[in-house]
């Protein structure tokens, strides 16, 4: 049976009318799965995993560094495309007929490869070309040429596109010998593409078409497959301190209230399948002092896409929406206006005055006795309406009550909220219109003004889509899918990457341990749901 087309959009993932212009594979080595995957996306990251179908049929070849060669085809499974890597040393590459494509009034054939290098370094060389169009790296400290090759000569005036690890984007063309050099301080993953327009007509079975279009992406680490060390971020990842999950959770909530964690809620199935089954009821705890492995602290309603707060010896939990249907009945989804709070010392949860209108895929933060709630939409199990209102509630007042905001300069969800300097800050999500989003709004308690922030860091449409932020000492610290941690500088007025987690993962939460560790649960990636628990150093991030 066929599900309505509004749940489909609950994570966020809108295909592009025109695929074919806007994305391209790539391959790109995951050294923590041990394997290498496939990517078709507009940026060497994960996109939505059905447009994988879209490639067919794929070999990828190896060459190691002694000239040993072998081909394999790629393997798909679930969200993935791939195959397992036996070694992580010379060249990964694929070349793949896309076809005949009419934009307007051109038709043309597309043809696409993709190359990572894996290393270590050749003597003398970084490798050679290996597509008719193809680009060739070479690296010296802080710089990065990549030589553009047509028929294995060098290429002038070629279109180059550069991701470096700074998240910024560098475009421009080839020079007379074929070079494009791009500068970077950081090491860490390069990302580019390269195009060439073969002026030759042709014809594929019975389509003709006026010219060729070619487009190769090229993936290298500086760093770690260079046989150097990579650049020391001040924050250095763990994951072996503490248990894993239970089981896999998006979109639920969490907190730190004294020398626990808790996590309540979430969704334990498949992307984008909602029922009432696959929503969590429990209130999960983990004792930090003795970390021996997750309980059962309480249970509630089903919820996901609420948010989870501590303020004094309390827990606040702030809507959320909850799945009416049965498994494999059309959804039905219907956000609520819960608020209670929840007595680590008698297990019980205690109703609150409702929110003044149902709200989900929200985010919630506390800044001093008060509790700000921001961004989000309701759904009613047939429409969803977008919020354009925020609200705050004082948790030290004897009768908890919400009071408006000033409007917000915004209608977003999946967003993640922050403090800093007292501030709320309003960080990515998804817009009602123009699709995810990485801006930034602060709302000034004092002023009772909302102001633009500067635009957290991120590549790709989704790189401020499901985000989680937090405070730790006096700064706040975001995360992204991408996995990139980042600290807004509040002199500079912008944000800086500090260092990147093990397992990157959206729809997560990051909290705060002490002034100096972050705890990063739950989540999930477009490999899927995340269960371990990382902690992050922060502590040399002053």
């Amino acid at each position: 049976m066929l599900k309505r087309l509004l749940p489909a959009m609950l994570l966020g993932v809108v295909l592009l009318p025109t695929q074919a212009q806007a994305h391209f594979p790539w391959l790109v080595l995951n050294r923590a799965e041990g394997r290498v995957d496939v990517y078709f996306a507009e940026s060497a990251d994960p996109d939505d995993p059905a447009l994988l179908d879209r490639l067919g049929e794929l070999t990828i070849r190896h060459r190691a560094v002694d000239g040993k060669t072998a081909k394999q085809k790629a393997v798909r499974q679930d969200d993935w495309l791939g195959l397992p890597a036996k070694s992580f040393d010379g060249t990964y590459a694929l070349a793949h007929e896309y076809g005949v494509i009419t934009r307007g009034d051109s038709t043309f054939l597309l043809q696409y490869a993709a190359k990572a290098y894996a290393g270590p370094k050749p003597a003398g060389e970084f490798g050679k070309p290996v597509a008719a169009l193809d680009l060739v790296p070479e690296w010296t400290p802080g710089r990065l040429t990549l030589v553009a090759h047509w028929n294995g000569k060098p290429l002038a005036d070629a279109e180059v596109t550069v991701d470096t690890p700074d998240l910024d984007r560098v475009t421009g063309q080839t020079d007379a010998k074929g070079r494009f050099t791009v500068e970077s301080k950081s090491e860490g993953l390069f990302a580019a593409r390269v195009k060439h327009v073969e002026a030759k007509p042709g014809k594929r079975g019975d389509k003709a078409y006026t010219d060729a279009r070619h487009y190769t992406t090229l993936t290298v680490e500086i760093g770690e497959s260079t046989g150097k060390t990579a650049a020391k971020t001040p924050s250095e990842s763990s994951t072996s301190a503490l248990p894993d999950l239970p089981r896999g959770l998006t979109s639920f909530g969490a907190a730190v209230l004294g020398d626990t964690v808790y996590v309540y809620g979430g969704h334990t199935g498949e992307a984008h399948d909602y029922y009432r089954e696959s929503q969590s009821n429990q209130l999960l705890a983990l004792d930090l002092s003795d970390p021996k492995g997750w309980t059962v602290a309480a249970k509630g309603p089903r919820r996901q896409g609420l948010a989870l707060v501590a303020h004094g010896k309390h827990l606040y939990r702030v809507g959320g929406f909850e799945a009416r249907n049965k498994e494999g009945e059309n959804h039905v989804l219907v956000s609520t206006a819960d608020f209670a709070r929840f007595d680590p010392k008698t297990g019980k949860w205690e109703k609150l005055a409702d929110l003044p209108e149902p709200r989900s895929s929200h985010d919630a933060v506390v800044i001093g006795d008060h509790l700000y709630v921001a961004g989000g939409w309701a759904m009613d199990g047939l429409e969803s309406k977008w919020h354009s209102t925020a609200y705050v509630a004082d948790l030290s007042a004897d009768e908890i009550a919400w009071k408006k905001l000033p409007e917000p300069p915004f209608k977003r969800r999946a967003m993640s909220l922050g403090e800093s300097d007292g501030r709320l800050v309003v960080i990515g999500g998804m817009e009602e219109e123009g699709g995810t989003t990485t801006k930034v709004s602060v709302y000034d308690p004092k002023s009772k003004k909302w102001s633009e922030g500067p635009s957290i860091n991120a590549k790709g449409r989704m790189g401020g889509f499901g985000s989680s932020a937090f405070l730790c000492g006096d700064n706040l610290y975001a995360t992204t899918y991408e996995g990139t941690v980042q600290r807004l500088d509040r002199n500079a007025g912008k944000w800086e990457t500090v260092g990147k987690v093990e397992h990157p993962r959206f729809f997560h939460r990051m909290l705060a341990l002490s002034g100096d560790r972050l705890l990063l649960v739950g989540g999930g990636s477009m490999a899927g749901k995340v269960l371990e628990v990382e902690t992050f150093d922060v502590s040399d991030d002053k």
